[in-house]
């Protein structure tokens, strides 16, 4: 069970901060540490946490996530309860399985990390329905893209277990880390010059289109 931290215990321990400064910067790399470092921990520790003396399903978003060096910790903060995260049967009070709950809020944040924005128009999983066409990030990215797909399936049941998420994340950081080596896989300037919520946009389903103030 993950206990919760103040946030200067947070800092003291994780002095880099938390991963929501640099959503919309996350390469692909960075985002599979971010899912085996994340999953590991549910795996280890369960899906719930302590707050308050009562055990409540574990929160997980950005600003849940510590920087740890080249890796990643969830963490359990007060206050930083961000429902725009919370997998569509828990804001519809159904059923809710917590494994499959957290698999759909870790696709979630990895949408937030890799691309700036929210899922589903910035409203996540408050505005997701069972005919709602689930987001797909970057073309480059396909297994990464894809994966997260079947995270933010609606039907709960279709969702992949936090041990295969977790096997997938870990085959294709090695993958991701074999490519590296033989440099880029973008021009840099390809990489810089389209900003997260433009990249791939023609490719999303209208609903998520950020509106254009």
């Amino acid at each position: 069970m993950i206990e919760q931290m103040t946030i200067e215990q947070l800092l003291e321990a994780y002095p880099e901060g938390i991963a929501e400064g640099f959503a919309g910067y996350c390469d692909e790399l960075s985002a599979w540490q971010l899912i085996v470092d994340v999953t590991t921990k549910l795996l280890d520790d369960g899906c719930w946490m302590m707050v308050d003396g009562q055990q409540k399903t574990v929160d997980i978003s950005p600003a849940c996530i510590a920087i740890n060096g080249s890796g990643f910790a969830l963490v359990s903060l007060p206050d930083c309860h961000d429902d725009a995260f919370d997998a569509p049967e828990i804001i519809n009070s159904q059923q809710a399985t917590p494994e499959k709950s957290a698999v759909w809020a870790l696709a979630a944040t990895v949408f937030r990390m890799v691309m700036g924005c929210n899922i589903m128009n910035g409203r996540g999983g408050k505005a997701q329905k069972a005919t709602s066409k689930l987001p797909f990030m970057r073309n480059e990215m396909p297994a990464l893209s894809r994966l997260v797909q079947q995270c933010l399936d609606y039907d709960v049941t279709k969702r992949p277990s936090l041990d295969e998420v977790l096997v997938a994340a870990k085959e294709n950081m090695e993958r991701c880390r074999e490519e590296m080596k033989d440099g880029p896989r973008m021009k840099p300037e390809t990489a810089s010059s389209t900003s997260a919520t433009q990249a791939d946009s023609a490719a999303w389903p209208e609903e998520m289109i950020p509106a254009q103030n």
